[in-house]
């Protein structure tokens, strides 16, 4: 069996404890703590709604990425390659 360390923030619930203590385990959700409650091997994420809404944001797209970039003036210019090389001894 493979114990991952959960970081300090969040904790890990199995669901019968996660019902009775359900008052500390939503204000630790809502104190910005992520918590695992684990039910047959599943497990489901509790944050609070903040954390969710940021997650729920559409997320800009690659091709979207680079269409927004600022466009350079018609006098810009690459410098040469020629000046990026230097002899070397063999």
């Amino acid at each position: 069996m493979i114990t991952i360390a959960l970081p300090k923030t969040q904790q890990e619930w199995r669901i019968a404890e996660a019902k009775n203590k359900l008052s500390e385990v939503m204000d630790r959700a809502l104190a910005g703590e992520p918590q695992r409650i684990v039910r047959r091997g599943r497990v489901a994420i509790l944050v609070d709604e903040e954390t969710w809404q940021r997650q729920q944001e559409p997320k800009m797209s690659f091709v979207e990425f680079l269409l927004s970039i600022p466009k350079m003036g018609d006098d810009f210019e690459l410098p040469s390659r020629d000046s990026f090389s230097r002899e070397i001894d063999l």
